[in-house]
Parts: C-alpha cells; sequence; structure tokens
C-alpha cells in the first residue's frame, strides 16, 4: 500500500468520531453467565439482538471517499439530497454485529419455527454469508488484537485443573452513544 493511502486511511476521522464516548466495562463472561443474549432464541432475546444490529444508514460526502480509498466514481448507493446526497454507508460496527447475530442464528438453527430471513437462498448461498461472517470477525478481532490479559484460578474440580477467570475490565467505546448519532444523522433508515 502507498504511503498515501496508508495516511488516508490512519488519518481520516471518520464522521461518527464525533459521537465516540468511552465508558469502563466490566466483562462478565464466565460460562453460564446470565445475558440476554446468550441462549436458545426466545421472543425477548431476538428483540435484544435486532435492537442491537438495527442502525440507519449514514452520509458520506462524496469527496471524503478518496481519503476510504474508495473512487467517487463508483455508482454508490446515494444519500437522498436532504441528508447530504452522499454514499451512504452502515458503521463496520453494525456489520460485525449483523455477523455475530447470523452465526448465533445458525448455531440455534433447530430452534425457530421459521427460518430466519438470512437463511433465504440457496444452500452455496447460505454457506458463504456464514464464511464471510467468520472472516470479517475473525480480521476483526486481529485488526484490534486485544491484548487484556485473562487469568486462569487453579481448581481441582475442573478437568485440566483451572478454570479461566473471563471477568476482567475493558475501556470500551460506548455503543448506545454511537446509535444515538447513527439516528440522528440517518441517511436512509
Amino acid at each position: 500500500m502507498s504511503e498515501k493511502k496508508r495516511d488516508a486511511i490512519e488519518f481520516f476521522p471518520p464522521p461518527a468520531l464525533v459521537a465516540v464516548e468511552y465508558e469502563i466495562y466490566h466483562f462478565l463472561n464466565n460460562f453460564s453467565q446470565p445475558s440476554i443474549y446468550r441462549g436458545p432464541p426466545t421472543p425477548e432475546r431476538e428483540a435484544a439482538w435486532e435492537e442491537l444490529t438495527h442502525a440507519p444508514a449514514v452520509n458520506v460526502f462524496m469527496d471524503k471517499l478518496p481519503l476510504l480509498n474508495k473512487s467517487a466514481e463508483v455508482d454508490w448507493v446515494r444519500s437522498p439530497e436532504e441528508a447530504g446526497g452522499g454514499a451512504a454507508a452502515l458503521l463496520e460496527v453494525v456489520h460485525q454485529l449483523h455477523c455475530l447475530s447470523m452465526l448465533r442464528k445458525w448455531s440455534y438453527r433447530e430452534w425457530y419455527e421459521e427460518a430466519p430471513l438470512e437463511f433465504d437462498g440457496s444452500k452455496d448461498l447460505m454457506w458463504d454469508h456464514i464464511d464471510h461472517c467468520i472472516e470479517i470477525l475473525r480480521v476483526h478481532l486481529m485488526c484490534t488484537s486485544d491484548v487484556t490479559p485473562f487469568l486462569a484460578i487453579r481448581d481441582e474440580t475442573a478437568p485440566i485443573g483451572e478454570r479461566a477467570d473471563f471477568k476482567f475490565m475493558h475501556k470500551c467505546r460506548n455503543l448506545s452513544k454511537l446509535k444515538d448519532w447513527m439516528w440522528d444523522n440517518m441517511a436512509l433508515p
């Protein structure tokens, strides 16, 4: 990658950056830790995931596309003029959460009375979608490479004599604030 392209990617401030707020978040994620997002589908769980993954597209002005290494000559889906008239874009976090939900639904596919909309299409298309989601999450995890240490507790009752302690602190972006910004800056629903 050229120096110019690398610099553009590194230094282009994404429009949503103005909405980024950080919070200290205590991960409570030991095995069997209760969470609305864990477990087989229920109406409440599906609603929680829908709320998590649903967000509108926002406007990216056409003159900013080269800073994303994108050409303004491409026929991008456009925002209405009243929303800025640029390219309509989802934030990548929305895509990643969609992929996580897709893998969750696939894992629990036998629990659904009716197949989720994401499962429409050929079997090959379904596997392509699943593989795409696995790949995007792998790439994201490697790109962000969380270096927070997690520890193990000695436990003679555990199968290997120890158990991981997945409870730890993180400094996280506040997704609710980002989603508020997306709705306030909606280009397409």
